[in-house]
């Protein structure tokens, strides 16, 4: 089914990028409506939503989401703001470091990392 988004791809290629985004969500999308109607059609399992259940874990999910974000959002304006007022090379020389500073901090961030 997942084989759907090559001649999606060339229905949607008039969308540019869009396009390729579309035919792969939309390839996505098919696959699993074909999965669960097959879970249902061979072995009777019937897929069912709990609105409630929805409704809180959104909740939570969109103030996690916005955490996450507000949270890298220094790490992806400084190279920016770097690279506006001290200009190219100065910029590359903080990526540079940067780059070495997140290698380096990789063994401490996954054992802060709760496993629950």
């Amino acid at each position: 089914m997942l084989a759907l988004r090559i001649p999606l791809l060339f229905i949607l290629a008039s969308l540019k990028s869009y396009g390729i985004f579309a035919s792969m969500g939309l390839a996505y999308f098919f696959s699993t409506m074909f999965g669960i109607f097959m879970l249902n059609k061979l072995i009777g399992v019937h897929i069912q939503a709990d609105k409630h259940f929805i409704r809180k874990s959104f909740k939570f999910s969109i103030w996690n989401y916005l955490s996450n974000i507000l949270a890298n959002v220094p790490s992806l304006i400084m190279p920016v703001m770097i690279l506006n007022l001290l200009g190219d090379a100065e910029a590359a020389k903080y990526y540079i470091a940067a780059a070495i500073a997140n290698f380096v901090l990789i063994i401490p961030d996954a054992i802060g990392i709760p496993c629950s």
